[in-house]
């Protein structure tokens, strides 16, 4: 394709934009003649496909120049090129998340007598436990490792116990169809992120960073859950009986926790033979 001037650009993304409000706009309300909703949607497809390819270059340039201004400082060159650092520096940031969640939720199960808020509190609270011991015991790191594999286990218990009010209280949330778009996007974007480190660290010595991306995949799944009993709520999948699938995703997700830890284990005891 021919090079665009940035004016023609910020033409082209605007007309993208206006195509996929009016597409929208239409899918909610049908207010749109089918001839001329034809026409939107095959105007906005085109667009976006134009949009996209000059999109996909814009941002690459972006990145470069933001990378070059990250570089130029000693933290931000250490973040992008020292993995380690980098994995210790993101997972104390979640640490902080989880501990928040942990007292979010346990402030509204107290406030509202909820057993679904005190059985996710509990899930977060084991998390962080499992995610502060990973990143600053002083214990060698293969006893680290051995030591999550045994919270992993116990982790399986309050998760279960959300997976049993999420199906018996339905305590599912619905969002605008946008929203659950953007959830989505970022639930596999994480996913992705987590699985792509995971196999990473497989072949690697270091047992902490094992232990810790480990603990990133895990809370990736329980994502995966909650933006499967969200869509169920969002685009009304009652007849799909929503219950059943969370339960058995639950379930299997579950399982996978309680694996990973057992793994943990045997491989810990294996090594410090």
């Amino acid at each position: 394709m021919p090079k665009l001037k940035i004016s023609h650009r910020l033409l082209l993304y605007s007309l993208c934009i206006i195509g996929a409000i009016l597409s929208i706009y239409h899918v909610l309300s049908a207010c749109f003649p089918p001839i001329l909703a034809y026409f939107i949607y095959s105007f906005a497809g085109v667009m976006m496909l134009i949009s996209g390819y000059y999109l996909f270059f814009d941002i690459n340039y972006l990145y470069q120049k933001l990378m070059i201004k990250i570089e130029a400082i000693s933290l931000g060159y250490k973040l992008k090129h020292d993995f380690m650092y980098r994995t210790m520096v993101f997972n104390n940031l979640s640490f902080i998340f989880n501990c928040g969640y942990a007292l979010l939720n346990g402030v509204y199960g107290f406030l509202y007598s909820s057993y679904w808020y005190g059985a996710l509190s509990s899930y977060y609270v084991v998390l962080s436990c499992l995610r502060f011991y990973g990143l600053h015991s002083s214990y060698p790191e293969k006893q680290v490792y051995q030591k999550c594999g045994q919270l992993f286990i116990v982790l399986t218990i309050p998760f279960l116990a959300s997976v049993y009010w999420l199906v018996v209280l339905d305590k599912s949330q619905s969002y605008p169809i946008i929203g659950i778009y953007i959830m989505a996007l970022y639930t596999f974007y994480k996913m992705i992120i987590a699985l792509y480190y995971l196999f990473k660290v497989y072949r690697t010595h270091y047992y902490r960073i094992k232990a810790l991306r480990n603990i990133c995949f895990v809370e990736s799944l329980f994502s995966l859950l909650s933006l499967q009993s969200s869509m169920f709520k969002t685009f009304d999948g009652d007849n799909l009986s929503p219950p059943l699938f969370n339960g058995i995703v639950g379930c299997c997700i579950g399982l996978i926790i309680f694996t990973i830890g057992i793994f943990m284990v045997k491989k810990a005891k294996q090594i410090l033979k």
